[in-house]
């Protein structure tokens, strides 16, 4: 196989010529054509003598050309595996969400019960991060209500407060209120069917005595009625305002009867559904939502270790007044 290029004559200035030929073909790739050149400039050092000024000009621009096209080339090939990478960064959760995202998650199942200390060395070592993330998660969820810090004490699961718990049940209320009217609007019979087999669910968990599972598909009833109505965005709204709620929901469904109730509140809701009935359906959902509202405001059910009353003035204070009258 002939060799790429032919060692120039002494005293000469090594030039590439864009017609060479590689193996007997003619070569216009600049970069082979810059390896060959480099070659040469190495391989004979004593050919390396002055040129003319033509020569110096034509060498120069054919030596730039040929290494322009070797960095463009290079650049292509970094760039496509950087984007590659940096989409991959980027769709992985960064390690301050991750611990945000876990701790959230236990504090609301109530497996952190309000006033337990959050150890920043404990948390350090349990999710194996440095401080930052751990720092940065505990921010985020004092911002969502859910820790208390102390400057020189620590960091603690909060308590439930009586009236962010009570906006939040009138919030989803009122939302819910307008999901299962438009529901019931654009309910087909495989929506029917999902919400009758969420029943049969919840069933088997309180024949499971599985409170943790029933909290859990109870919800999931309440989005799908949500993604009936054609809105699931209102529902991501709600996932907003009922942190609160749930950790509500999840000390209060333990009691002797409530499971069942909720079954039953369920499964009228369904009936005005399947009916048709867009009052009744409405209905039936702020008489399951509404029950909430009237036991937060029995201010004699709140044990101080897990509430704390923020309301300044009476909860329903219209309701109170018609009372006393």
């Amino acid at each position: 196989m002939p060799l790429p290029f032919t060692a120039p004559p002494r005293r000469t200035v090594c030039l590439i010529d864009f017609n060479l030929t590689v193996a007997g073909t003619p070569c216009r790739d600049p970069i082979p054509l810059a390896l060959s050149w480099i070659l040469i400039y190495y391989l004979f050092p004593s050919q390396r003598e002055v040129a003319t000024d033509g020569e110096k000009s034509r060498a120069y621009v054919c030596r730039h050309a040929a290494c322009d096209a070797m960095s463009e080339a290079r650049k292509k090939r970094s760039l496509a595996g950087v984007t590659h990478l940096s989409h991959q960064r980027a769709a992985a959760p960064r390690a301050a969400t991750l611990v945000y995202n876990a701790l959230r998650d236990d504090i609301i199942s109530l497996r952190r019960k309000p006033m337990d200390l959050l150890n920043e060395k404990e948390l350090e070592a349990q999710f194996g991060v440095s401080r930052t993330p751990i720092r940065e998660a505990v921010l985020r969820l004092s911002d969502d209500g859910l820790v208390d810090v102390f400057p020189q004490s620590g960091t603690f699961v909060s308590r439930i407060p009586r009236r962010a718990l009570y906006e939040a049940i009138l919030v989803r209320k009122a939302l819910e209120d307008t999901t299962v009217s438009m529901a019931v609007e654009k309910i087909t019979p495989s929506g029917i069917r999902a919400l009758e087999r969420n029943l049969t669910d919840l069933i088997a968990c309180v024949r499971d005595d599985d409170v943790a599972a029933f909290h859990v598909i109870d919800n999931d009833f309440h989005k799908l009625i949500s993604d009936i109505s054609g809105f699931p965005g209102i529902w991501a709204i709600i996932q907003q305002v009922k942190v609160h709620s749930d950790r509500y929901r999840l000390l209060t469904l333990p009691q002797e009867g409530r499971l069942v109730r909720v079954i039953e509140e369920h499964s009228a809701v369904i009936g005005c559904m399947k009916t048709g009935d867009k009052a009744g359906a409405a209905a039936a959902m702020g008489f399951h939502l509404g029950k909430l509202l009237g036991e937060v405001e029995k201010a004699e059910i709140w044990d101080p270790n897990y509430f704390v009353e923020d309301a300044k003035s009476p909860l329903a204070p219209t309701e109170e007044k018609g009372k006393n009258q």
